[in-house]
């Protein structure tokens, strides 16, 4: 990693990867650091100190293994790891996340694709193409509800263990169009029961529960992601209780998706 340089190159933004990651728990302004000491929170201040925003431009996890055809990089736990890098970066002021990567052959440094293309046993193009378990589905769930130029809420966990390490991580965005998606990871292996509340909503609102657990690892075909419960909330009254899985990964979300719809990532004026 370069060191901060007073006046960086004519561009117009400023990046980063994201390798060997340490989710240790660290408080919000020095969440997450790289093996080489990076602090993220350090970079997005000297980015945006230059009039220029910082997005993570390849994010990964080799915590659990990688070279070769290892399966880690695209596990579970590995993509937890991803969720939480998102999470936390959101927090930190990160504006921009890339996961490394859509298409990749899976038996060169890991297997970090998200979609399987590759017959690594025949060396070979795949007669179809499929959802590479773990990764597409965690991944997919996030950016199904990560609209463009959404706002980062104002938003605060009570509730930890070890004097500061959080079991829930958790982040809203509200979305240009007025829909708004509360993300609640649970990285412990404990199911955890939660009280959401919602200060300051206008108007009665439904949030629909989209969650991807444990059950699902390792699958790759079978997996939907739709709504499996909703909560009416309204202004004055916009209190959610809700049990968290342990080790898994929900959005609370105003809008209503079916499996077989696109989702929302796309520029403001997709719905």
């Amino acid at each position: 990693m370069a060191p901060l340089h007073d006046e960086p190159p004519i561009a117009c933004h400023v990046d980063c990867i994201s390798g060997n990651d340490e989710q240790d728990g660290l408080s919000p302004g020095t969440a997450w650091k790289t093996w080489d000491r990076f602090a993220a929170k350090a970079w997005v201040d000297f980015a945006n100190s230059k009039g220029k925003p910082f997005f993570l431009t390849e994010i990964g996890s080799m915590n659990y293994g990688w070279c070769t055809n290892s399966s880690a990089p695209g596990g579970y736990f590995a993509n937890l790891s991803n969720a939480e890098i998102i999470l936390r970066g959101l927090r930190l002021g990160v504006e921009g996340f890339n996961r490394w990567s859509f298409n990749n052959r899976g038996d060169l440094d890991g297997q970090w694709q998200l979609v399987d293309t590759w017959d690594t046993g025949k060396d070979a193009l795949l007669p179809a193409f499929r959802p590479h378990a773990n990764a597409y589905w965690l991944y997919g769930l996030i950016t199904r509800f990560f609209k463009k130029h959404s706002a980062l809420l104002e938003s605060h966990v009570d509730g930890v263990v070890r004097g500061w390490q959080q079991y829930l991580l958790s982040e809203t965005l509200r979305s240009p169009d007025g829909h708004l998606n509360v993300f609640v990871l649970c990285h412990t292996e404990q199911e955890q029961p939660f009280t959401l509340h919602l200060e300051g909503l206008e108007m009665p609102r439904t949030f629909h529960r989209y969650r991807i657990t444990e059950a699902i690892r390792n699958q790759t075909d079978g997996v939907r992601i739709d709504a499996d419960a909703s909560y009416e909330l309204a202004p004055g009254a916009a209190v959610l209780q809700d049990t968290a899985p342990g080790l898994s990964l929900a959005v609370y979300s105003t809008r209503l998706l079916s499996h077989e719809e696109r989702g929302v990532s796309g520029s403001p004026s997709t719905s």
